[in-house]
């Protein structure tokens, strides 16, 4: 099925359900991005859509492929290629496009490179955001487990450092489109200078991919008011409001 074909057939409110599931002894093995739905092998290709709260309508989607690999500063990488569409003045138009460069181990995986372009800038020149940075994530996950990372992105003339918190704080099943999955949560809070934000990724225990993604914005985020009746999480003293959900759809 055609990339367009997929989103002409999810382009709406996705059905799903959530319930927790007792704690086990579990050991996830990562096949792939969380967050970002990659799977760590050449020629994957799937859509990603994200639906926005309130309402639960589709804005954005996204056209990704995971490519060939590359030595990045002396190590094998697997490139992530996405293209971001914007829905404007009623059509879906070419927003911007993304690359991310990763090495995969055994036990953990590195994100090495990250650069972005927007539609508008000349062809093969990035806009000014390229990102340099060794960003490590476990491959092997088991229930309560934590880890800890600091992020440095750079976007146009912004930049920031934010602290990063995941946890695998959960079991979990998740019907979604009529499909059934057992999943490990990773929940990720992230907190910046001016902004705090935290998300959910549900992550399938048999395939080792991330079937459904929850996104919510804490403090500093200027749409906040219109989020008020959606779902909240409060974490210590700091309340998240649900703001999209993310699905990957493959053939």
């Amino acid at each position: 099925m055609s990339m367009r074909h997929l989103l002409k057939r999810y382009n709406r409110k996705p059905d799903f359900q959530i319930e927790p599931l007792r704690a086990r002894k579990v050991t996830l093995v990562l096949n792939g991005e969380t967050g970002r739905f990659f799977a760590y092998r050449v020629g994957d290709r799937f859509l990603w859509i994200d639906y926005d709260y309130p309402g639960g309508v589709v804005k954005q989607y996204y056209d990704c492929e995971t490519r060939a690999r590359f030595s990045v500063n002396g190590e094998e990488c697997l490139e992530l290629h996405w293209d971001f569409y914007e829905k404007k003045s009623g059509r879906f138009a070419l927003d911007g496009q993304s690359d991310s460069y990763v090495a995969v181990g055994e036990r953990d995986v590195a994100e090495i490179l990250w650069s972005h372009r927007d539609a508008k800038a000349p062809e093969g020149k990035p806009s000014g955001n390229i990102q340099i940075r060794r960003i490590v994530t476990p491959r092997q996950i088991k229930l309560g487990d934590r880890w800890r990372f600091v992020e440095h992105w750079f976007w146009k003339e912004a930049k920031a450092r934010e602290r990063i918190t995941e946890e695998a704080d959960g079991l979990f099943r998740v019907r979604i489109f009529g499909r059934e999955h057992e999943t490990l949560r990773i929940r990720s809070v992230k907190r910046g200078p001016k902004r705090s934000s935290m998300a959910d990724s549900y992550v399938d225990l048999k395939t080792g991919l991330i079937v459904f993604f929850r996104r919510y914005n804490g403090p500093g985020w200027k749409n906040l008011d219109k989020l008020a009746n959606e779902e909240k999480v409060v974490i210590g003293r700091t309340a998240f409001l649900h703001w999209y959900d993310s699905v990957p759809f493959r053939d």
